[in-house]
């Protein structure tokens, strides 16, 4: 049957841009037909107010000049569109579902073509609320139950009769646990699997963002293809595969965090398999904000009307980009208006962006760090612009917006696979700050659409240059931005705060083979290594310490991305951005050593030391591993080795 096509109604999904996902969603169709001729009995499950295209496919071996017209009547008001899309978009005709709506030419999708390439008649159609005349909402609704039909006309040259088939447009409730497998299938559930997956959300346990495979998918290699919770059998992507972690409990004797599994499972989730309560319970858990194990294990799985609004909203940020990037299924930090769209961060870094975003690192003060950092030289200078810089932070985070990661799939946002957070694109900013229950006031009143590349990387600017605002209902204050607090805030100077006295040993810092260049307080240099770093985590301790104590405190984690103390991977991310990525010279710090009651001499131990240590020490942990030097392991050498005393001027 499905080698050869299939006549009579066929739904396709929302994705026309993307035709490779544009499935048929008539998973099965029973043969209802009356002697009349009248076909009874289909519902096509749909997901809330999603537009899709609702056709009539005639036998193989009717000619297209032989189809007169098609009638599709949906008794509902909604909108009758020739193209895909979200709202109510141009190319769109209102009707109060009073009268059909006539079909009077074909529609030749992109993929896949009907046998011998004959077209569909068909029509995109989207429900609106009641409010008559146009101008109604478009209707998200669990409980649509909507009669619909078409008839087929043929002329007078077929030997066709007119061809009617009545049909329902249903929504629901999905979730675990339903009364029957059958009611656990659907073209519905085909559907949020489809926007999530799509969305850049993961169903597979262990694996969040760009690192998990997909529902039915290959693994590759000896992995073979996906398997469900319980090691159950995963067949397709309109079924329901129910099995995640309830919650995660933390247990105060063993400080550990406890699995209690949710009930809906055949058995609990091990590493690597997929659920569809999963992907559910991860959007979910990105929406209600929290902490990453509320990230992790979400709510319920249950797409009930909450979570349906939560959906609706990301849906349509995420349609409108798709359709403003339509002929681009992948978008890296190659893309011709990669330039333009840094351009709009260093526009806020200049002016700001609205009531809670102010100027913050200007062009002044970027040829302040130049000069601090060492670099005369004009053509240099000329080369490290605050773009490159972005450019070079970007790459840092994410080079990608969408179409990238395991399994590559186009259009797919690139959300990172070590966190729960769902951190997006190239700003890789956290869901919850735009688009959960509690939203940033700040994000909120900006209004950029992370799913817009161009947007998502304005993200850098107004996150660094936020205040922090009091907590408006409903919305959530998520502080200032590090670079405010760096540069701008000159009442209170929260990243200048206790220099002197923690830094009595500090003499000073050299920039390559330069001379020692005296502090007497933490310079511009110093500062943005602690904003960038703030940029990234652990935003109390560059915050409240200098960048020179922050090397000589902290270390750099052996493995990982780990920021408990003394651990400070941040540290490293900031380094990398500037130094590696940007070309910035690494910074020495000159200390100084005043042991054994020796007259004063001085070491170096800086960022090139602190990222990649001369030598190696024991762990004092375990005095049999071997682990990089440190503060006071290159003190303690210089200390004893006079090749390693230096001048204090």
């Amino acid at each position: 049957e499905y080698a050869f096509g299939r006549n009579g109604l066929h739904v396709y999904g929302p994705f026309e841009f993307a035709p490779y996902l544009d499935e048929d969603l008539m998973i099965a169709r029973p043969d209802t037909a009356t002697p009349e001729g009248i076909r009874r009995g289909l519902a096509v499950y749909t997901l809330g107010g999603v537009r899709l295209r609702y056709g009539y496919q005639p036998p193989a071996e009717i000619r297209v000049e032989d189809v007169q017209s098609v009638n599709l009547q949906i008794e509902h008001p909604g909108w009758y569109c020739t193209q895909p899309g979200v709202n109510t978009e141009e190319h769109c005709t209102y009707s109060d579902g009073e009268a059909p709506f006539e079909i009077t030419q074909p529609y030749y999708p992109p993929f896949p073509y009907h046998i011998n390439g004959i077209p569909k008649w068909s029509v995109w159609w989207q429900p609106a609320t009641e409010n008559g005349g146009g101008s109604g909402d478009t209707l998200w609704s669990n409980e649509l139950d909507i009669n619909a039909h078409y008839t087929a006309t043929f002329t007078q040259l077929s030997h066709m009769a007119p061809v009617t088939e009545y049909f329902k447009i249903k929504s629901r409730t999905i979730k675990p646990n339903s009364e029957s497998d059958e009611i656990n299938k659907g073209s519905d559930i085909q559907l949020v699997e489809a926007i999530l997956w799509q969305l850049g959300v993961s169903p597979q346990y262990g694996y969040s963002g760009k690192s998990g495979s997909r529902i039915y998918s290959d693994r590759g290699g000896n992995n073979g293809m996906t398997k469900g919770c319980g090691d159950q059998q995963v067949e397709n992507r309109y079924s329901y595969y129910a099995g995640w972690p309830e919650r995660l409990v933390w247990n105060k004797t063993e400080k550990k965090y406890d699995i209690v599994w949710s009930i809906s499972g055949p058995s609990p989730c091990l590493n690597a398999e997929v659920s569809t309560e999963g992907m559910i319970r991860r959007f979910q858990g990105r929406s209600m904000g929290g902490s990453k194990e509320t990230h992790k294990t979400g709510d319920d799985g249950i797409l009930g009307p909450g979570t349906l609004k939560w959906l609706r909203d990301d849906y349509e940020y995420y349609y409108t980009a798709l359709k403003k990037y339509s002929n681009q299924p992948v978008i890296t930090s190659s893309h011709a208006n990669f330039d333009v769209w840094l351009e709009g961060v260093v526009n806020i870094w200049d002016s700001g962006l609205g009531e809670h975003v102010k100027s913050t690192y200007t062009e002044a003060l970027h040829h302040r760090v130049l000069t601090q950092a060492g670099i005369s030289d004009e053509k240099e200078r000329s080369s490290k612009s605050r773009k490159s810089l972005l450019a070079s932070w970007k790459k840092q985070e994410s080079s990608y917006h969408w179409g990238r990661g395991s399994p590559v799939t186009p259009y797919r946002m690139y959300e990172g696979g070590a966190d729960e957070y769902g951190s997006l694109s190239f700003s890789q900013l956290l869901y919850k700050y735009r688009y959960s229950d509690r939203p940033c006031t700040v994000y909120k009143s900006t209004a950029l659409n992370l799913y817009d590349p161009e947007d998502n990387i304005k993200a850098f600017g107004v996150h660094t240059s936020m205040k922090g605002t009091a907590t408006v209902p409903g919305e959530s204050n998520c502080g200032e931005g590090g670079f405010r607090r760096a540069f701008v805030d000159s009442a209170s100077r929260p990243f200048r705060k206790n220099f002197e006295n923690e830094l009595s040993g500090l003499v000073g810092y050299k920039n390559g083979k330069g001379g020692v260049a005296r502090l007497t307080g933490e310079d511009e240099y110093g500062l943005l290594a602690r904003a960038i770093g703030f940029y990234n985590g652990v935003g109390g301790r560059f915050a409240n310490y200098s960048w020179p104590y922050i090397l000589k405190t902290y270390t750099r984690p052996e493995v990982g991305t780990s920021n408990k103390s003394p651990n400070c991977f941040s540290c490293q991310y900031t380094i990398q951005v500037r130094n590696q990525k940007f070309g910035l010279p690494y910074r020495t710090y000159i200390w100084k050593g005043n042991a054994n009651g020796q007259p004063d001499w001085c070491f170096e131990y800086g960022e090139r030391e602190w990222l990649n240590p001369g030598f190696q020490v024991s762990n004092p942990t375990n005095p049999t591993e071997r682990v990089g030097a440190r503060y006071q392991d290159y003190l303690d050498r210089a200390d004893e080795n006079d090749e390693y005393k230096i001048a204090c001027e």
